[in-house]
This record gives structure tokens, sequence and C-alpha cells, in this order.
């Protein structure tokens, strides 16, 4: 499956590996184009987690800071597919955030798109993911491409 979604976005221009690592379950690899800046990468994969039906793609944003990163995604830079023996389809990507608050002592996280309000609370902990509506295992990848530039392919061991 990951080979067919790398087919799929090297045609379009030619990446090299750059990094490749574990993130729990998941192996991760981060490609960018050969005569690509990787000091310009937007964004680095922290963690990743399956939840009902979403993959969180966990990020530390980079170049551009978050602004930057939800610049890409709302303007539709950012391309996201997902990839089985059967084929690739694209699938929609947000911005979300994940922020705790500590109420007397009592935690709570609130996750959020982007741009929503925080609430009104002592904000312990802001944190940033990218949603897609799939989930993945050992059949289905995911990818998420920067044209021509970049590339994050994640697959489960």
């Amino acid at each position: 499956m990951k080979r067919l979604l790398l087919t799929i976005m090297i045609a379009t221009s030619l990446i090299a590996v750059a990094h490749a690592r574990d993130i729990g379950k998941y192996n991760v690899e981060e490609l960018t184009d050969e005569d690509g800046d990787s000091g310009k990468k937007p964004f680095t994969i922290t963690d990743i987690e399956q939840r009902r039906g979403e993959l969180r793609v966990w990020i530390q944003a980079q170049y551009g800071g978050i602004a930057g990163v939800a610049r890409l995604v709302s303007n539709g830079s950012l391309d996201a597919q997902v990839s089985d023996n059967e084929g690739s389809a694209a699938v929609p990507l947000s911005l979300c955030k994940a922020v705790t608050c500590n109420e007397n002592g009592t935690y709570s996280t609130h996750h959020l798109g982007y741009s929503e309000p925080e609430p009104n609370c002592v904000i312990e902990q802001t944190r940033y993911y990218l949603s897609a509506p799939v989930t993945i295992g050992r059949e289905r990848d995911f990818g998420i491409g920067l044209d021509p530039d970049f590339l994050w392919l994640i697959e489960e061991k």
C-alpha cells in the first residue's frame, strides 16, 4: 500500500528519503524533494493516534509556525491520501488543537478546530494535530503531501 501511495506522489516530483522513524505502533517516513530546502519543513510529526474513525497526527510546527501550517491547510496546499490494495483516495484534512485547562487542580482537555476560541480557563498546554476521517491499519496507509517539496507517509507496523 505504501508503495502505491509513494508511486502516485513520486509521479509528480522527484523525492528522496529524508528521515524514517517509529512512533508508537506506526512507521513514519518524512521525505523531501532532492532540490528542496528541508529547513523549510512546516512541521514534524510527534505522535499518531487513531480514535473512532479519526486519525490524529500530532505535530510540532517548524518553518512558518503553527499559523503557517494553518495557512497550508486552509488554502489546500497540504494533500492527504489513504491507500490500500484497491488504490488511493484523497481525504479532507483539518488543523485542530487540544487545549489542556487547569481549573482548581482539575485538568481537562478540550479538542477544538484551530480557529475556534479557546475555553475560558487557565491554559496549561496547547498541542496541535492534523485530523483526517480515516482509519489506517495493516492494509491501509496514510500520506500527507506538500507538493513538490515534502511528503509524510504513515503505516502501521
